[in-house]
């Protein structure tokens, strides 16, 4: 006994075809991982719940040369406090180990 013929969708010179089962479930498994994926729980950003002032944002931008996604990033990262953005801003980096003079 043979097994029933895919209905095909497309077949090419090389003898390869397409068939209509193998397409929808393919896509319907795409479908049901694209949906689980939108339903996952999102990752909180540490500090999101913070009201940033228009012209904190500004300022930054404007003596820090930021952009305005860099300035609101950096603002909320330190709490909104425009001193502690301007303090990390200047502090030097860490040596990885010290002088020898």
């Amino acid at each position: 006994m043979s097994r029933p013929q895919p209905e095909v969708i497309m077949s090419f010179q090389d003898g390869g075809f397409y068939s209509q089962q193998a397409l929808v479930a393919g896509l319907t498994a795409v479908e049901k991982s694209y949906a689980e994926w939108k339903a996952r729980p999102k990752p909180v950003q540490p500090g999101a719940d913070i009201k940033l002032v228009k012209e904190d944002v500004e300022l930054v931008m404007s003596e820090l040369d930021y952009t305005k996604a860099q300035a609101e990033k950096a603002l909320r990262e330190h709490g909104g406090s425009v001193e502690k953005v301007f303090e990390e801003y200047v502090k030097p980096a860490k040596m990885k180990e010290p002088h020898r003079y």
